[in-house]
């Protein structure tokens, strides 16, 4: 039986980012009076919105995408909890988001990834190859269900290009990682 691992942060399993090209870098290279500032006030404005309603700010979040009246904590939220479970993955007490935030869905994916490499390394490519499958089943029947319309809010209500490139960022890390699982899947 595989030991628990508590999601964000595991420091053994965690995804290691790397750079990529987007709009971050100059964004970040940039030279202005307070970009922590800017920063903060784009941050309000892109995930937390006017808080009249759920159609006026990028949601990180599953469950408001993907219920019918855009709640938190809905059937989706429910869903990724028991694919976690299943995989003996449970969130930090300290985490309070719930299930279903983006960051805690990547990092899943990137644990069965480390989890993958190290049946590889045993030279157990049964276990490997669920990994594989559990990984792209996770990608369609969740990430790419919902993150693409995050994104595409993310650049709506964005001024900056910080949140504009997470945005890229994001969607190009999940389709890398669908043809990156097609292919070694096809294999």
């Amino acid at each position: 039986m595989t030991p628990r691992v508590p999601l964000f942060w595991s420091s053994s399993e965690r995804l290691r980012p790397n750079s990529g090209s987007s709009p971050l870098a100059p964004y970040l290279g940039g030279a202005w009076a307070d970009p922590l500032i800017d920063l903060a006030v784009d941050y309000v404005r892109t995930f937390i919105g006017h808080g009249t309603n759920t159609y006026g700010a990028a949601h990180p979040f599953e469950s408001v995408y993907m219920s019918e009246r855009r709640l938190l904590m809905q059937d989706a939220r429910d869903e990724v909890r028991a694919v976690y479970r299943s995989f003996n993955i449970d969130k930090q007490d300290e985490w309070r988001e719930g299930e279903d935030h983006v960051a805690l869905e990547l990092e899943f994916m990137g644990i069965l990834s480390c989890r993958t490499a190290a049946a590889l390394r045993a030279d157990d490519v049964d276990c490997a190859e669920q990994l594989l499958s559990a990984q792209r089943n996770f990608l369609d029947d969740h990430l790419r269900t919902w993150v693409p319309l995050m994104a595409a809010d993310m650049r709506r209500f964005a001024k900056t290009d910080l949140y504009r490139g997470l945005a890229d960022l994001v969607e190009g890390l999940l389709a890398t990682d669908a043809e990156f699982l097609d292919g070694v899947l096809a294999e």
